[in-house]
C-alpha cells in the first residue's frame, strides 16, 4: 500500500514538473505563431507584431546553420518579413518537442517546413527561454533542405 501511494505521489509530482516546463510551453507558442499563423499571412499585422513582442525577449538571438540571423527582436521581425518574401507561404508538419528534463529553460523542437517558393526543409531547433521563463531568448537551428519546389512538379508530371 505504501509503495502504490509513493508511486501515485511520484506520478503527480512528475506531472506537475512537466506542466511547469517553461521552454516547452514557449516552443509550442513559437510553432503556433511563427510556424502556422505567420506562414499563412502576406504581411505582418499589428496583432501579429504584438504577439511577437509578448513572446520574444528584446535581446532575442537566432542562429541558423551557425550563421547569426537575428541579434535582437527588432532584427528578427525584419528577418521574418524577408523570409516571407523569399519563401512565400509556408506551413509546418511533423512537429516534435523534446523538453530538457534537467533545464526547464531549454527545449528542442523538430519539424518539417514546407515553403511555397523554396521547397521543403527539416529543422532541428534548440530553444532557450529567459531565466524567468516568460520569453524566448534564443533559438539555434540546423536546417536541411529535403527537396526543392521543382522536385514537386517533376513528381506531379510523372
Amino acid at each position: 500500500m505504501k509503495f502504490s501511494g509513493c508511486l501515485l505521489a511520484l506520478s503527480i509530482f512528475s506531472g506537475m514538473q512537466a506542466a511547469q516546463h517553461q521552454a516547452h510551453a514557449l516552443a509550442q507558442k513559437f510553432i503556433t505563431l511563427v510556424g502556422e499563423q505567420y506562414g499563412e499571412e502576406l504581411s505582418m499585422s499589428i496583432e501579429f507584431e504584438a504577439a511577437l513582442d509578448a513572446l520574444y525577449s528584446d535581446d532575442y538571438r537566432e542562429i541558423s546553420n551557425f550563421k547569426v540571423i537575428a541579434s535582437s527582436k527588432v532584427y528578427f521581425k525584419e528577418h521574418l518579413k524577408k523570409t516571407n518574401c523569399i519563401y512565400g507561404f509556408w506551413k509546418v508538419t511533423d512537429v516534435g518537442y523534446i523538453p530538457d528534463n534537467s533545464d526547464t529553460n531549454r527545449c528542442e523542437i523538430v519539424f518539417r517546413w514546407w515553403t511555397e517558393k523554396k521547397g521543403v526543409f527539416d529543422i532541428k531547433a534548440n530553444m532557450q527561454s529567459s531565466s524567468d521563463g516568460m520569453y524566448i531568448k534564443s533559438i539555434k537551428k540546423t536546417v536541411v533542405q529535403v527537396c526543392k519546389v521543382g522536385d514537386f512538379s517533376q513528381i506531379k508530371n510523372e
